[in-house]
């Protein structure tokens, strides 16, 4: 797995140590159908949290969801910085993706001032909940 493709070089330390820590549990962990995204969340202790999405027949769990229940669990909940890592399973290449809608969610109940490392149209950039989630539901 190549991290060549993750444009690593213009990120901070700590993306790039998140990133480190997504891809080696996605390698760890790599199932086609079972497996094939993982995230790494960092929180305000310096605590580095993994997580790993369960595909389940259609009723998947995304990672970054089990990432934040870690962190909880341990009591743990001022999360900072998060990052996932999605494996394409024809290519192996890897690659930085955006939460979904669920996960942005999860973001604004658990995580509302929360930096989110994110592919845009200028390359990986750190961002804001609030730059990615402008008119979030229920507030």
């Amino acid at each position: 797995m190549s991290t060549a493709s993750l444009q690593l070089t213009r990120l901070d330390a700590e993306c790039k140590e998140l990133v480190e820590v997504a891809k080696t549990t996605l390698e760890k962990h790599f199932a086609v159908g079972r497996h094939h995204v993982a995230c790494a969340l960092k929180t305000k202790t310096g605590r580095i949290y993994p997580g790993i999405q369960l595909d389940c027949a259609g009723f998947d769990t995304c990672a970054e969801p089990i990432a934040i229940a870690g962190a909880c669990l341990a009591g743990d909940d001022a999360l900072r910085l998060i990052v996932a890592l999605l494996k394409n399973p024809e290519t192996g290449k890897v690659d930085v993706i955006n939460p979904c809608g669920n996960c942005l969610q999860h973001f604004l109940v658990f995580a509302p001032h929360i930096e989110v490392l994110t592919q845009t149209a200028q390359g990986l950039r750190r961002l804001r909940l609030q730059e990615l989630l402008p008119y979030p539901y229920g507030k």
